[in-house]
């Protein structure tokens, strides 16, 4: 199946200092952000490595319903210049992550899965999604969700 494949079948061009790639794409939250941190990877590499597998597996699966390309990279290459300056950075620096779309995410769309919130953009973040952002991780979109959250899986 196509979302089982080595991840490298479809990473060939990024670079990485020590860590494999399916290390990056299946590891922990931990193990992402400690290589980081060891500087064997760079946020940005991280973030283009996740995009890139969303961009094979996604029409598969369609898991992410909005995807934030644009904005998770240059958030990412903020990211890396924070690591350069040596500021102070939080434990999920540069961790890639997606959201349910159930859960408020400042000026992106955030639907519920239902289709009177197709529009719907809100000003603020959610306190999960402010949680993760203030302590580093990148949204790099949002995922499908059953309409309302009111079942444990979806097929919309």
């Amino acid at each position: 199946m196509i979302y089982r494949r080595d991840a490298s079948d479809t990473m060939r061009n990024i670079k990485v200092r020590s860590s494999t790639m399916n290390d990056l794409i299946y590891g922990s939250a931990t193990k992402i952000a400690s290589e980081i941190r060891q500087k064997n990877v760079s946020c940005l590499e991280v973030i283009e490595m996740h995009l890139k597998r969303i961009e094979v597996v996604n029409p598969a699966l369609n898991a992410v319903v909005q995807l934030c390309s644009e904005r998770a990279l240059a958030e990412a290459k903020a990211a890396d210049v924070k690591i350069s300056r040596k500021e102070n950075i939080g434990p999920l620096h540069g961790v890639p992550m997606t959201l349910k779309d159930s859960l408020d995410t400042a000026e992106v769309v955030s639907t519920g899965g239902t289709k009177g919130r197709l529009n719907f953009i809100p000003d603020n973040d959610s306190t999960v999604t402010s949680r993760l952002r203030n302590a580093g991780a990148i949204l790099l979109g949002k995922t499908n969700t059953p309409e309302f959250t009111l079942a444990g899986e979806t097929d919309n």
